[in-house]
Formats: C-alpha cells, sequence, structure tokens
C-alpha cells in the first residue's frame, strides 16, 4: 500500500528554542511540544471539509478536463486526531523537507509545505499549505473518472499528490503539525488511513450524499455537506 507525496530535498534545517502556546489555547490534544493551538487545529480540519464538501458536491475545477470534477458518493468527513498530530509533530521537529520514512507512520499518507518565512503566524502558515495542496486539482488535475491509475501517477503524481491524498475518500481522519525551524517555515499533516494507492479510485465517481443510502455502513450523510460521517 503506497503513499506519497511530492517534496523538494533541501534538506535539514535548524530548529529553534520552542515558545510553548498558552495551554488555555491548547486543551483539544496535550502535547506539550506542539505549536499547534486548538483555533489552528479546528481551522486545519474545517479548510479539509470544506474543500470535501465541494469536491463532492461537483464545485471545483479540474483542469484535465476543464470543467468541474465529477461529484463524489460516500465522501467521508474528516476528523481530527490527536495521535496523527503527534507523529506529524514528531517530523516537523526535524526540520527536514522530505518525507519521513514509511516504518515510521504505517498506513499515514503524509503531505508537506515549505516556505522561506520562518516567522508566519501559525493559523496562517496553515492556511496556506491547505490551500496550495487544493489547488494542484485547478493547475493540474485528475483523470475524469477519479482513479489514480499508473498513468495518471507517473505523469503526475509528483504534482497532484497533495491534493489527491486530501481528497481520498476513505481517508477520514487528519492530524497537522508546525516545524519550530530557524530559516522555514514548514507544515506537516499526517492522514489515515493512508491514500494515494496506485490503481484505486480517489473517490467514486457519483451523486452526492442527500440520506444515508449513498453513505458506506456505519457512517451518516450530512446533507448539507455532502458527506458521510463516521459514527463514534
Amino acid at each position: 500500500m503506497l503513499q506519497w507525496t511530492f517534496a523538494s530535498h533541501f534538506g535539514k534545517h535548524s530548529r529553534i528554542d520552542f515558545f510553548p502556546v498558552p495551554h488555555e489555547s491548547n486543551r483539544i490534544c496535550s502535547d506539550e511540544n506542539s505549536r499547534m493551538t486548538d483555533e489552528c487545529r479546528k481551522k486545519a480540519l474545517d479548510q479539509h471539509n470544506f474543500y470535501r464538501s465541494r469536491l463532492a458536491k461537483g464545485l471545483e475545477l479540474n483542469a484535465e478536463t476543464n470543467y468541474t470534477a465529477p461529484e463524489a458518493v460516500g465522501m467521508l468527513k474528516m476528523s481530527y486526531d490527536c495521535e496523527l498530530e503527534r507523529s506529524a509533530q514528531f517530523w516537523a521537529d526535524q526540520c527536514t523537507f522530505e518525507h519521513s520514512d514509511r516504518k515510521h507512520r504505517v498506513n499515514q499518507g503524509q503531505n508537506l509545505y515549505m516556505t522561506s518565512f520562518p516567522n508566519l503566524e501559525p493559523s496562517s502558515l496553515l492556511h496556506m499549505a491547505i490551500e496550495m495542496w487544493w489547488k494542484e486539482l485547478e493547475e493540474y488535475g485528475i483523470p475524469a473518472n477519479a482513479v489514480l491509475s499508473d498513468a495518471a501517477w507517473i505523469s503526475k503524481g509528483r504534482l497532484i499528490g497533495h491534493f489527491t491524498q486530501m481528497a481520498w475518500s476513505e481517508t477520514h481522519r487528519m492530524g497537522c503539525a508546525i516545524g519550530n525551524c530557524s530559516d522555514m517555515g514548514l507544515v506537516v499533516c499526517h492522514y489515515s488511513p493512508a491514500g494515494n494507492r496506485r490503481n484505486h479510485a480517489i473517490y467514486k465517481v457519483g451523486r452526492h450524499c442527500a440520506r444515508e443510502q449513498n453513505c458506506p455502513q456505519g457512517t451518516v450523510c450530512i446533507q448539507n455537506e455532502g458527506l458521510c460521517a463516521v459514527q463514534r
């Protein structure tokens, strides 16, 4: 099972001293070394689900067809996962703009984003990263059948891998982290179950959910979002 997204190899950067997040703004996850606040977590999650909802409803432009990408049936709604944040934070703290070894993130997809501005406000940095990843659909596109075939991966994998992981229908947990690096802003997001499996559908093409019959077993339809929420 493969999961991969593009990362340039800029190598190791230096780490700066950590400035703790105030306790009252960091209650969802308890990692003391995280730069994520509850506001950052909520914004990152909401932004992912906002885009997934638009994709499910057929509202996102697909560069490959010069038309909107097809609707998605059974697209899962994402939830925030502190364990994924913790594994993402471990890698972000290495200040290395390259992917971690898969043995350290079993069945976890990974998206990376780097900017040369190290002092950006965390929520702004996260927003930029997520926006850039999603723009790959509009800039490069996916096949009309939404299948990540070998041919599509060979020709576009390095260009669309961030988007396809964000849009992978079966992925429903995420967690993000920000590196404490002196010379760059670094965002790492981990996803589970991992996407980007070759010759599998990014999502199943079909009418977005308007009732439970359009959702996988064990999920409920959020009708105004067109997403299927996993029942806890």
